[in-house]
Order: C-alpha cells, then sequence, then structure tokens
C-alpha cells in the first residue's frame, strides 16, 4: 500500500508538499498541487483519516438517531441526511432508539465518545431528562421533528397545524363523533398530536370527550387494538385521526375486523403520507410531510454549524399538505352493526373494502 513517501517521489516534490496538499495546511501552487493529486489516485493513496482527525479534532462523522427503523416514515428522512453528508466528504451512523428518552441519552453520549462531530436527534417526544442532558451536551446537535425547545440546539420541524388540520378536514365532512389514536409520550399526560386535535374541536364547536382519545405505540398493529377499543365505547367515533400512517392502516383493519367499512362507517385519516398509504383500500388521507427535505435541511444545518458559516440558533419550518383520498367521507345516515366476533376474515364479500396490510398485520418492531 502505497504511503506519502510514495507520492512525494512519483510527484518529485517534498513530503511536506505531499502532506500540505492533502489536508489544505498552506498554498502549494496549482501546477504542483495537480502533480500531487495525479500521483495520489495513479497510486491508489488513500490519506491516514485517523491521523488527521488526531491533528484537526474532526472526524468527518456524524451521528444520526431515529425512533423506529422499521417505520417506513424514516428512510426517506435519513437518505436526506446521507445524500448531504456523502457530498460534503462525511460519514454518517445511523442508530435506532426505541423511542426511549432515556436510550437516546445513552446513545447520544455513545456517539460523543466516538468523537462523532455533531448529531441530528429525532427524539420520542419532549422529555425533561433528556432536554436536560441536551442543555449540558457539548458536540453540536440538530433535533429533527421535535416540539423539545432545546436553546443550544438547531431545529427542523413542521408546522403544528398539521395535527389541526385532518381534524378540521373531518369535520368540514359533518363527523362530530371524532377519535384520535395518538402516539404514546413517555411521561406525558395527553399522546402525540393531542394539542392539535383539541385546538381543532375546539374550533368545530365539538366538545372533547377523553372517551376518544387513546394511546397507540406508532405500530400498525396498534393502531387496529386501538381502533377496535373506540368502536367499544358506548358512543363510538364516526371518523378517527390517527398520529401517524401506520397506526391509520391498522385503524383501517381493525374497522374490517368489526365488521365495517371505510369509509361508509367510519373515516380516517393518517399522518405522514408512507409509500403505503397510496395503495391500502380505501387509499388513506393523510398529511404528507417533507421527509426527504427534513433530512437535506437538518444535515445541512449541522454541517454549517460545523464549518465555521453559522453560529447563531436556527430553527426551521417546513411546510406539510393534507392529500385528500378515499378513507374519509360522510358520516353514516344510518346506525352501524359493530360485530363482536373474533373471526371476520369471511366477510367483504358483498363489497366490503379490505385494507392491504403492510406488515401482514403484525408489529412494525
Amino acid at each position: 500500500m502505497a504511503d506519502m513517501r510514495d507520492v512525494a517521489r512519483a510527484a518529485r516534490v517534498s513530503i511536506s508538499t505531499v502532506s500540505h496538499v492533502l489536508n489544505s495546511t498552506r498554498f502549494v501552487s496549482p501546477e504542483l498541487r495537480q502533480r500531487v493529486l495525479d500521483a495520489a489516485e495513479s497510486l491508489q493513496y488513500s490519506h491516514n483519516a485517523v491521523a488527521r482527525s488526531l491533528r484537526t479534532r474532526r472526524t468527518q462523522t456524524i451521528g444520526l438517531v431515529i425512533p423506529d427503523v422499521t417505520n417506513p416514515f424514516y428512510p426517506e428522512v435519513a437518505r436526506g441526511v446521507l445524500d448531504v453528508a456523502d457530498q460534503a466528504g462525511y460519514t454518517a451512523v445511523l442508530c435506532n432508539s426505541d423511542r426511549d428518552p432515556a436510550k437516546e441519552i445513552r446513545l447520544l453520549q455513545a456517539l460523543a465518545r466516538r468523537r462523532v462531530d455533531g448529531i441530528i436527534l429525532s427524539p420520542s417526544g419532549a422529555d425533561p431528562a433528556l432536554l436536560a442532558a441536551l442543555e449540558r451536551f457539548s458536540t453540536p446537535v440538530v433535533l429533527l421533528g421535535s416540539r423539545l425547545e432545546c436553546p443550544e440546539c438547531d431545529v427542523v420541524r413542521t408546522s403544528p397545524r398539521g395535527a389541526f388540520e385532518p381534524v378540521r378536514h373531518l369535520g368540514a365532512l359533518g363527523h362530530r363523533r371524532i377519535g384520535l389514536i395518538g402516539g404514546a409520550q413517555p411521561g406525558h399526560d395527553h399522546p402525540d398530536k393531542f394539542t392539535g386535535y383539541a385546538a381543532a374541536l375546539d374550533a368545530l364547536g365539538i366538545p372533547l370527550d377523553p372517551a376518544l382519545v387513546v394511546a397507540g405505540d406508532f405500530t400498525q398493529e396498534s393502531g387496529r387494538r386501538c381502533m377496535l377499543a373506540l368502536l367499544a365505547v358506548a358512543d363510538p367515533p364516526t371518523a378517527v385521526f390517527a398520529g401517524n400512517d401506520l397506526m391509520a392502516i391498522g385503524a383501517l383493519l381493525g374497522i374490517r375486523e368489526a365488521g365495517l367499512k371505510a369509509p361508509d362507517d367510519v373515516s380516517v385519516v393518517g399522518f405522514d403520507d408512507i409509500p403505503q398509504a397510496s395503495i391500502t383500500t380505501p387509499r388513506l388521507t393523510t398529511v404528507a410531510m417533507p421527509k426527504y427535505a427534513m433530512g437535506r435541511t437538518a444535515a445541512e444545518l449541522l454541517l454549517d454549524r460545523l464549518d465555521g458559516r453559522r453560529s447563531e440558533r436556527a430553527s426551521v419550518e417546513l411546510p406539510h399538505s393534507l392529500v385528500i383520498r378515499e378513507s374519509t367521507g360522510p358520516p353514516p345516515a344510518r346506525p352501524r352493526a359493530v360485530s363482536t366476533g373474533q373471526d371476520n376474515s369471511d366477510r367483504g364479500s358483498g363489497g366490503d373494502q379490505a385494507p392491504v396490510p403492510t406488515n401482514g398485520g403484525e408489529p412494525a418492531r
């Protein structure tokens, strides 16, 4: 394997000149610089990144911590991060937190010990212990899609109205019994998306019924269970807003399992617009999030800070959009008969609309 001496010999320059070219530590004339680069390429010379990191205190590595690598929302986010990192000569290390604030703190500390230059974190919620850890953290952090108010961190998020508009859409269709399948937030009384849901009900003049608010764990199976629980209340909802598309798809499965149809009996709105949302039956009405743009923007903010192009805290809000498909419609004009049986697999012969599951109805993790 070629070393710096071999490059210097082939380029007919000193070893110090090779070092200055490869490390950009001093001006070298264009002619000499090109000779060094040509020699390095012909010899397939690989610069010692470890030695360089010891000198510059930079590893050209960033960490990306996401809640669930199996959730179809996150690959597009990660691709946005990876594209920016790759273009800038950085390597990204992907970590899965399982939506556990304590694990998020451990991952932040582990990445810092491995001397990553910066971290992009999609936190599980506004956990006080996580916030305290971030305020003491010395490695630059960009928060992704978070309502966590950390004065030390840059943040990329979408408008809080993302959870308001789907409920308003259901109200405009005539629904008055609107349920929420939110995602559980550790240490919080209300599930994720509750604030926008409650604000929309208030704007519509609809009293909030706690019996119509349930918390899942962002998986398809939890959406199915939560939908069946909502259908079992004394006055069940005619429409449901789910905190992500996996839970919304699970809700469609639960509706079918109860012998009902969407949207004829129950309308469903999701959140994220993952690829599966457009191929369910019925196709899912949902809030489209700018997933790739979120990842790119977070990585750009982090690299701008690392490279000294910005020192002040940045907060970027990206647009979202409500995508109306076939899973929402007016409330039913007649009472619904909800099946209490366990086996509804033979239903649908009369035109029942069966959702296409994304993972066979099993939990996403």
